[in-house]
This record gives structure tokens, C-alpha cells and sequence, in this order.
């Protein structure tokens, strides 16, 4: 799952990755809201994107595929 396929979370999603390129990603954060409206998908996301080897090089979007992203997805299940 990359960053533009999380709809309805620009803003939010837009600050989270503006901070992570300036590390400067704070190390606590609080993901609230009715259930449902993908918090969990933005965490997910974000979690790959901080640990996965290729983001880089993806400009921030996770692979999704390599064994990093798969255990992050897998340990979520």
C-alpha cells in the first residue's frame, strides 16, 4: 500500500510525510477517530515507510513487497 492510495487523509498524511523527509518525525503519536476511517491503514503505512529498505528510493512510499514490509503487514494481522 503506498501513501496516494490512502484516501481522505491528505492533510494528515501530507504532515506525516513532510516530517519523516525532515526527521523530524515525532517519536509518539496518538491515532484517533471512529472506527473505520483507516488509522490503522495510516499507521501501517507509515511504519512501512519509516523501516523499509526501498521507501528511499520510492520517495517515501513503502515497496510493500519486501520482507520488512510483509512482516510489518503480517505482525498486524
Amino acid at each position: 500500500m503506498s501513501w496516494s492510495s490512502i484516501i481522505g487523509h491528505e492533510e494528515p498524511v501530507g504532515r506525516l510525510r513532510a516530517a519523516m523527509s525532515a526527521g523530524r518525525l515525532h517519536p509518539a503519536l496518538l491515532f484517533e477517530g471512529p472506527e473505520g476511517i483507516g488509522k490503522r491503514l495510516v499507521a501501517l503505512t507509515l511504519a512501512r515507510a519509516l523501516h523499509c529498505p526501498e521507501a528511499a528510493a520510492r520517495a517515501g512510499d513503502p515497496c510493500g513487497t519486501c520482507r520488512v514490509c510483509r512482516a510489518i503487514v503480517a505482525s498486524a494481522a
